[in-house]
């Protein structure tokens, strides 16, 4: 009843019959719209908050990391500087 077809994007030449093709398309859009109906539009809204709050703060922390490392480096760089300048 079912024809197999060729699964093109398979890393594998691999035949599969057209009703596993939907029956897993259909698994897996039912899966995506469970997960999305875990949660009201407010607790979303919450877990959003705090995915965007907690990323805030790694990113924040990282170009802060940064900007002390080239401190560090300016400082070092212009106290040997001032060395060569003060040697006789």
């Amino acid at each position: 009843m079912f024809k197999r077809v060729a699964v093109w994007w398979s890393a594998f030449p691999v035949t599969v019959r057209a009703e596993e093709i939907s029956t897993g398309s259909t698994r897996f859009w039912a899966g995506w719209s469970t997960f999305f109906s875990l949660f009201t539009v407010q607790e979303w809204g919450v877990l959003v908050g705090i995915v965007l709050g907690v990323l805030s703060f790694v990113l924040s922390w990282y170009y802060k990391h940064k900007n002390h490392e080239l401190l560090k480096h300016s400082m070092e760089r212009e106290r040997r500087v001032v060395n060569e300048v003060e040697q006789p």
